[in-house]
């Protein structure tokens, strides 16, 4: 399995799922940092309360990571958008990111990988941590009052 050296190229398209296809938007840095360069995976909030990937703060997340140099990919859940499923609790929302982790790390050469979420995509992104070779963490209002965040442990990266 060979990573390409694609460069960033905003674009909106359906990719496997786990449960499915799910829907992605990457968006570019006008300048470029770091070849090659970083990328953040932004979750957003809860779907079934209307939370999506065009949400207004997930969309300022990945505008100022983009400032930053940061390539960016939000993605819309099992069952938002054009992702096909359905909402599962969190637990098939974390197989979500994994498979768009997958996609981005075997299509895109990245210096790094950063996770960040909004409320419940904060919880998913905590969930998945453990298991994603993240560099970084942003995580945005978690849900601590609606999710069970007990057994979820920041790791040593810079959150």
């Amino acid at each position: 399995m060979s990573v390409s050296l694609l460069p960033c190229t905003p674009q909106e398209c359906l990719i496997p799922g786990p449960a499915g296809n799910l829907e992605i938007l990457m968006s570019c840095p006008k300048q470029v940092h770091t070849v090659p360069m970083p990328y953040a995976v932004i979750c957003h909030p809860h779907p079934l309360y209307g939370g999506a990937m065009t949400n207004k703060v997930v969309y300022m997340i990945a505008s100022t990571f983009n400032v930053l140099g940061v390539g960016t990919v939000r993605f819309n859940f099992r069952g938002v958008g054009k992702s096909t499923g359905v909402f599962d609790n969190g637990l098939g929302e974390t197989d979500d990111l994994r498979a768009v982790v997958d996609w981005l790390t075997m299509d895109y050469a990245s210096s790094e990988l950063w996770l960040a979420g909004f409320s419940f995509g904060s919880y998913v992104t905590l969930r998945g941590l453990r298991d994603l070779d993240a560099s970084r963490l942003l995580l945005v209002a978690p849900a601590v009052d609606r999710f069970d965040f007990a057994n979820l442990q920041l790791s040593d990266i810079p959150t």
